[in-house]
């Protein structure tokens, strides 16, 4: 980990850490399955956010490993650190934080109990990643016998699939003295006070064995962070920065030159902000040449046939804002009707119709449209989508994607 990086390890009521399977053409569309999966599990009431990395891909589904915590939490975490003039390089769950400490123990399989004041942690870890997790609740002071028996609660509801691949069980917090055998599985005691004196030289292993979240921090990887995607941009950005400029100290240049390697480093700072803003722009005008000018919306809503109707639910606007936002750079919206959907719907729901043509080989576009069909599912739900390519309709190809969103008006 850089010298003078910040790294949050947060604790939430609401949380999810797992391994999931979910429906994916391929990896590019791994986050936008796991986000729908998140929000038909209802976990969180509100915003949330989520860092996934795709585990395997076969048959048209996807497993990954998932973390979620609720938007607030996490800006929460980076106000309490000021991350505004103290870069952080990774925000995560607790339970992340101690998988990977566990990880560093024994890549396979094991149950790991953690206790955390008043609550029992408890972590199915693979390859230093949370496969499962539980949380109960127990009284402090309670002894032995309580701490038994929710332990032995967590691992009776263990999923029969990761059971028999367990090779262990690791105590951080407290010590129990358990049978090896636990609901048909041999379940090994695990010492990592070796481990862990080998690992962090200046603290001793029960100091480790007491805070996990805050020793494991140092293991899991800035791409786990769940920052949002421009803040960790920016804290690369300065990572950069920092290695440019100790480049050229170690070098064994004069000062005039480590100024030089200062002036790099921003010239490099400069170079990312305007390449961003290129990049905003261009998407900005992707959707405006997609929606019409403010002044219009009433003109736009006339011609998707929902003049008259009332527009107090949907925004018809901000809808559309969204749906242009993913679609490809020389993608085509060449139709979209917006209509109140039928009574076997929800309230408040609306169906749109849309058609997007996509220029290019069937290759390319199918990839194009596996990527916007996943983002669309992420507003709502999707019905009879069709891909039709035709090689000569245009240069080099033309593909036209077909399909009904049935969008709740809550959501925008």
């Amino acid at each position: 980990m850089p010298a003078g990086a910040v790294r949050v390890a947060l604790e939430c009521g609401l949380a999810f850490s797992e391994r999931v399977e979910v429906a994916a053409f391929n990896r590019a569309v791994v986050p936008f399955s796991v986000r729908r999966h998140l929000k038909g599990l209802s976990v969180f009431p509100g915003a949330f956010r989520e860092a996934v990395s795709a585990d395997s891909l076969s048959g048209g589904r996807a497993s990954a490993w998932v973390t979620a915590a609720p938007e607030s939490d996490v800006e929460s975490g980076l106000r309490q650190v000021d991350s505004t003039t103290r870069p952080v390089e990774v925000v995560t769950l607790a339970e992340v934080a101690v998988a990977a400490l566990a990880g560093e123990v024994r890549p396979e399989p094991m149950l790991v109990h953690w206790a955390r004041g008043a609550q029992l942690v408890s972590l199915v870890v693979e390859r230093g990643r949370v496969a499962w997790s539980r949380v109960q609740r127990v009284v402090q002071g309670g002894g032995e016998a309580q701490l038994a028996q929710a332990v032995e609660a967590a691992e009776a509801v263990v999923p029969v699939g990761m059971r028999s691949s367990l090779t262990g069980r690791m105590f951080l917090g407290f010590v129990l003295d358990l049978p090896d055998r636990s609901n048909g599985a041999f379940l090994e005691r695990i010492h990592p006070q070796e481990r862990f004196a080998r690992l962090f030289s200046g603290a001793g292993p029960d100091e480790v064995a007491a805070r996990p979240e805050l020793y494991g921090l140092v293991f899991v990887p800035p791409g786990l962070s769940l920052a949002g995607e421009d803040y960790r941009a920016q804290v690369g950005a300065r990572r950069l920065g920092r290695r440019l400029v100790l480049a050229t100290v170690l070098a064994g240049v004069a000062a005039l030159v480590v100024a030089a390697g200062g002036w790099l480093s921003a010239g490099q700072l400069e170079a990312r902000h305007e390449a961003e803003s290129a990049r905003l722009e261009q998407r900005a005008a992707r959707a405006r040449a997609v929606l019409p000018e403010v002044a219009r919306i009433d003109e736009l809503k006339r011609s998707l046939a929902v003049a008259g109707q009332s527009m107090s639910g949907l925004r018809a606007d901000y809808f559309l804002s969204r749906f242009a936002e993913v679609l490809p750079a020389d993608a085509r919206l060449r139709q979209v009707a917006i209509r109140k959907a039928g009574q076997k719907e929800a309230a408040g729901s609306y169906e749109v119709a849309f058609r997007v043509e996509v220029s290019g080989a069937y290759r390319s576009t199918k990839a194009q449209a596996e990527r916007m069909v996943a983002a669309f599912a992420s507003m709502g739900e999707l019905r009879g989508t069709q891909l039709l390519h035709d090689p000569d309709a245009a240069p080099g190809g033309l593909a036209t994607l077909r399909g009904t969103l049935i969008v709740a008006a809550a959501g925008f």
